[in-house]
């Protein structure tokens, strides 16, 4: 695994304007160019990432008119802030106010809405400002390629991009002002937060306005129930509905949790659930201190949770030992060892009775004191031993199935196989690209995961998550994740004394920090990796450490250090049968070092070699790599009709294989080659194709671009 050589010097960063904008905005420091178009340039997609809308929303109707009234007075052009906060104790309907205002609001938001929840109050991580920031530029058109390595640089295009838009921010269970500032968008945008915090310094220091809920009336109670439950039983026995409103402490969850139940039971009389929620109460609070404002919300879950057939509270407590954000429904069958039917059965029995949420196709969710009780209940109903077993079940699902998805992102690579037993049960993929997207959908999960198998002493399984996720994360470029993962992986490799594991994680993490242009660190990542695979004895992974200290070596222009680092990688890459993926990087990094020091002949023979293998690999990247590097190559050589037919087969593997960077420098190379045959329109429309990429990205290379389409030389 590697990024490749670079094949020259990254340019010192530098900022500059191409094209028209009547807006530029700068966060922080800038590589390369930015290029705004005026109209007729490339359309970005309009987000519309709001969940769900909640069903039969009632009541809230001033808070609705206050909301109405402040998108109205915060109108683009006028002085007010654009940032509101909604905020109140759990339970209170913070989220299902904004979710119902931003889908039904009238006035629209013509550029789209972006959401993230912050899960700040939640037991899983909160969700990190860089990650949100991540999903919220994909979200606007930025490819994986294109995506900053910063959080400064993030900013700087985020706010750049979201410029003279129309748009909605939701986020949604911010814990601290810290935690959401980087979020905030440019004066054009309005900015919805959640929070059970009052968040008093994004008051006073961005002038953000306040709404604090309530909860609710016992008539908007009433009416509530009446809309779930139906207005005839409700009517019937009001006095009953009455209690049943003020045992739920008019918190709308419980509320809703409770009328659920109820109408699910056409028999029930509205007194006899009175009675079951009072001795329920009383149960709870014996058990609860003075202070615990939570005990009206619990008793309502244990009136519901008790009435739950055996295998849907086993699930349901289950649901709540799980890692992650939300649930996926062939991991929920395996851990419990239900069918996938049942299973179904049981999640959409649970989420009918609101105990959990439909978060997407066959995925589930909890709201965070629903997932609190989970785990409580599961404390007190599930001997250690079994909550163990069904924390260690759930992380080899994930390992299998990383495994089985890094088969399709890196084919002909296996750094590790997973040492639990072949039948074990795993999500099965068909394509790259369905791998690849189970590793988006996941990432966040699989990361989680890896930290509950490391602190639950499953150092092989968290080692092995996180060299299995190498592959997806060098085609992605999430770089914060990559770092994290492949940090809390070494550390339970050095725990579980994995020397060959911790060998692989400090060479994937080598290969993210030269990416990153920290050379220095990532030489040290690699040597100390070359010492580990020696000790184990093994060929392929010194093949691949030796491989990206010369990558490295290249990039610093140490040519004589690259070639000898390149010629003991392939070495030893040949004494092992399964290195044959290993010495096709080899040949085609170590070609683009041989093209730079004028060996042409020795760079095709490489190039060449390194194509044959890809090919018998079915790998598209290494493939389009060989291609690339042969049309420099036979450019160099003065073959510019071969150079342009090479060219163009990198440039069509590089755009099926969704490499957004690859694409931008084969577009570059093949402009260069118009213009050497003088054909100056084709020449800039690859030029300017590239430029649009590179500049998304602040990559260094859009400059060299820049100068390009400025003066009309490659």
């Amino acid at each position: 695994m590697t990024g490749g050589a670079s094949g020259g010097t990254p340019s010192p960063a530098t900022n500059a304007l191409a094209g028209n904008a009547s807006t530029v905005i700068q966060a922080g420091t800038v590589m390369g160019g930015v290029h705004m178009q005026g109209t007729g340039g490339f359309a970005l997609p309009r987000p519309r990432q709001v969940p769900m809308t909640v069903s039969r929303f009632v009541n809230r109707a001033s808070e609705l008119r206050e909301l109405n009234e402040f998108a109205k007075d915060t109108a683009p052009g006028s002085a007010a802030s654009r940032i509101l906060v909604i905020c109140g104790s759990p339970g209170i309907g913070k989220t299902a106010l904004a979710i119902w205002w931003a889908c039904t609001y009238k006035g629209g938001f013509a550029d789209g809405v972006l959401y993230a929840d912050m899960h700040g109050y939640d037991s899983v991580s909160p969700a990190r400002a860089g990650e949100v920031l991540e999903s919220f530029l994909r979200a606007l058109g930025v490819s994986a390629h294109e995506l900053p390595t910063t959080l400064d640089h993030q900013i700087g295009l985020y706010r750049t991009l979201m410029a003279h838009r129309r748009c909605l921010v939701l986020i949604d269970n911010a814990d601290s002002a810290e935690a959401v500032r980087p979020l905030l968008g440019v004066a054009e945008n309005l900015t919805l937060i959640t929070s059970r915090s009052r968040l008093s310094g994004l008051v006073v220091r961005e002038g953000a306005q306040r709404m604090t809920l309530d909860t609710l009336s016992p008539s908007e109670a009433f009416a509530l129930l009446s809309r779930i439950i139906g207005g005839e039983r409700v009517q019937h026995e009001p006095e009953a509905a009455a209690e049943i409103a003020r045992l739920c402490a008019y918190l709308p969850l419980a509320l809703r949790v409770s009328a659920e139940r109820i109408s699910r039971d056409r028999h029930m009389l509205l007194i006899h659930a009175v009675e079951e929620l009072s001795a329920q109460g009383e149960r709870l609070d014996a058990l609860a201190t003075e202070d615990d404002e939570s005990t009206a919300v619990r008793a309502v879950f244990s009136w519901s949770y008790f009435r739950l057939a055996e295998s849907e509270a086993r699930i349901f407590r289950t649901l709540g030992l799980m890692p992650g954000r939300d649930m996926d429904l062939d991991c929920v069958a395996a851990v419990t060892g239900s069918s996938r039917r049942e299973a179904r059965l049981a999640l959409t029995a649970l989420a009918n009775l609101h105990m959990i949420e439909e978060a997407g196709r066959h995925r589930y969710s909890f709201h965070d004191l629903l997932r609190a009780y989970a785990v409580d209940q599961a404390g007190i109903e599930d001997p250690v031993e079994m909550r163990q077993q069904t924390l260690f079940k759930m992380i080899n699902w994930y390992t299998a199935s990383a495994a089985a998805a890094d088969r399709f992102i890196s084919p002909g690579f296996t750094a590790r196989q997973p040492t639990d037993d072949t039948d074990q049960p795993r999500r099965s993929f068909v394509s790259f690209d369905d791998a690849l997207g189970w590793f988006e959908t996941e990432r966040a999960n699989l990361l989680e995961v890896v930290r509950k198998a490391k602190d639950a002493g499953r150092f092989t399984a968290a080692a092995d998550i996180a060299i299995f996720m190498w592959g997806y994360f060098n085609t992605s470029k999430y770089w914060a994740d990559w770092i994290a993962c492949t940090e809390i992986g070494t550390e339970a490799a050095h725990a579980g004394q994995d020397a060959d594991a911790e060998a692989w994680l400090l060479t994937s993490r080598g290969t993210a920090l030269r990416n990153l242009r920290r050379f220095e660190e990532a030489k040290s990542c690699h040597l100390r990796a070359v010492e580990l695979f020696d000790q184990a004895d093994s060929p392929v992974g010194t093949g691949y450490a030796r491989q990206n200290l010369a990558v490295v070596a290249t990039d610093e222009r140490d040519f004589p250090s690259a070639l000898e680092q390149f010629t003991l990688a392939l070495s030893a890459f040949r004494r092992d049968a399964q290195g044959l993926r290993g010495q096709a990087v080899a040949l085609n990094s170590m070609a683009i070092t041989l093209h730079d020091v004028e060996d042409f002949g020795a760079a095709i023979e490489h190039a060449q070699q390194a194509l044959e293998i890809c090919r018998r690999l079915s790998d598209l990247q290494g493939e389009a790599f060989s291609l690339h590097s042969l049309g420099r190559t036979t450019c160099a050589l003065g073959a510019l009709p071969e150079s342009i037919e090479y060219y163009e087969q990198a440039l069509a593997l590089r755009t099926r294989a969704k490499d957004r960077h690859g694409e931008a420098l084969t577009r570059s190379a093949l402009g260069d080659v118009h213009r050497q045959l003088g054909d100056e329109p084709s020449a800039r429309e690859q030029w300017h194709c590239a430029f649009e990429i590179l500049s998304t990205l602040e990559a260094p290379e859009a400059r060299e671009v820049q100068h390009k389409l400025d003066n009309g030389t490659a």
